[in-house]
């Protein structure tokens, strides 16, 4: 209860404050705006600090943010780097106020037309006011974003590097189909170049992409692998409950940026859920998860009448509620390789006649073990993975496919990548 009212609070604060800085920065009252800024700065308690040596700004995004705390969270590792977290939502606000009608979405922050030129240069300097004035009222040394494309952010990293601060991108991207990542190549050279210090990202795969098409120079890209995906590992060890299943929800289109989508998964995923809301109400003993992921997935998707055994959940990221999992249930996501490296019992739907026809557009699986191609071969699984008797998976290890498509996507085939991680950012942010 009393964390459901602090949420509430802080997202008054933070809208109240968003009103505030559009009233401030109309006025050019740029002391001001970082007076606001200072003041929803929030310190990362998740990440044990023996110092305040460094401290860096952090513009939280679900995904990227876990893999900041992957990377810190063990009391047992020394640090001198304090994290403080700022709501996106008021850089959004500068944004859109200098920019106005010549905003432009993700994924294409090159603009080349004299207009959206000169608002751009109002707004980076509505920016650089503000952090110079924020950095004499609370000195700070860096800022950390997710991702290179995001519209309002782009320019920030551009801005802290001319005030001589660190500016990092721990880029949360790299997880794409063959046929995404082709399109990359189209989409990536509609941005402008990165402008900060260095961008992390999860593979070699995504390092020669952003690269190749002209984003970042190749030292300005280390490639430390998924942070996150270290969580994963450790669930190896944590013993599973018997009777829980994670769905994680099936996008309805896979998104392409720039773009609306490749493929269409409406059916799949429908039919998918229909079957699972049945299990869960032929098998009352049995806690099914219907996992959402933020801002795509709503409550309203699924019947309003679902078993009290079957709950939906569109908050977090994902990876908690393996942990505990007895068996995981995805499908052409991230989630799916997350399962593989915890060692849970997967299934991947595979009876979408759309799956045959766009198979560019599916990730690649390590094994064809996983996929289900009908309803029949659905339900032996689920009742095999949730015996009691099933003892597969004691002793489990991966596999050396398995091992070599985690490398291939998320960098990441040891559990190791949080300590390659806080290497890379403690040697940008210390030096």
């Amino acid at each position: 209860m009393f964390i459901t009212i602090k949420k509430y609070i802080n997202i008054f604060i933070s809208n109240f404050s968003g009103l505030l800085i559009y009233l401030f920065i109309s006025l050019r009252l740029f002391f001001f705006c970082s007076l606001i800024f200072r003041i929803n700065l929030r310190k990362i308690k998740k990440i044990p600090c023996s110092s305040n040596k460094k401290k860096i700004i952090v513009l939280p995004k679900s995904g990227g943010y876990e893999d900041l705390l992957a990377s810190y969270s063990s009391s047992q590792l020394k640090n001198d780097i304090a994290f403080f977290t700022i709501p996106r939502q008021l850089i959004k606000v500068v944004y859109h106020y200098c920019l106005k009608d010549s905003a432009y979405p993700d994924y294409l922050t090159l603009r080349d037309d004299k207009e959206t030129i000169i608002k751009r240069k109002k707004y980076r300097d509505a920016l650089k006011k503000i952090f110079l004035k924020l950095n004499k009222i609370w000195e700070f040394d860096g800022i950390i974003g997710f991702n290179i494309f995001y519209y309002a952010e782009h320019d920030v990293h551009q801005v802290i590097n001319e005030i001589k601060k660190k500016s990092i991108i721990m880029h949360k991207e790299s997880v794409f189909p063959e046929a995404e990542h082709q399109y990359n190549k189209i989409v990536y050279p509609k941005n402008e170049k990165f402008n900060g210090n260095i961008i992390l990202a999860y593979s070699d795969r995504e390092k020669n992409m952003l690269v190749n098409t002209g984003l970042a120079r190749e030292d300005q890209v280390g490639v430390p692998g998924c942070a996150r995906l270290d969580l994963a590992f450790d669930y190896q060890k944590i013993s599973q409950d018997k009777n829980l299943i994670v769905y994680y929800i099936i996008e309805k289109e896979r998104p392409v940026p720039g773009e609306s989508s490749f493929v269409n998964w409406i059916e799949l995923k429908e039919k998918t859920e229909n079957f699972l809301i049945q299990y869960g109400k032929n098998n009352p003993q049995i806690k099914i998860i219907f996992k959402g992921k933020v801002g795509v997935h709503k409550r309203n998707e699924l019947p309003n009448d679902l078993p009290k055994n079957c709950i939906f959940i569109n908050t977090g990221a994902g990876h908690k509620f393996l942990k505990k999992a007895k068996v995981v249930v995805a499908f052409n996501s991230s989630a799916v390789f997350e399962a593989i490296a915890a060692l849970r019992n997967l299934i991947i739907p595979n009876y979408d006649p759309n799956i045959s026809l766009n198979e560019d557009n599916l990730l690649i699986l390590p094994s064809t073990k996983y996929l289900v191609n009908n309803f029949k071969e659905f339900n032996q699984q689920l009742n095999y993975f949730l015996n009691e008797n099933n003892k597969d998976n004691e002793g489990k290890k991966l596999t050396k496919e398995e091992e070599e498509i985690l490398d291939y996507y998320f960098g990441n085939k040891d559990g190791c990548s949080g300590l390659r991680t806080k290497k890379f950012l403690d040697n940008v942010i210390l030096n």
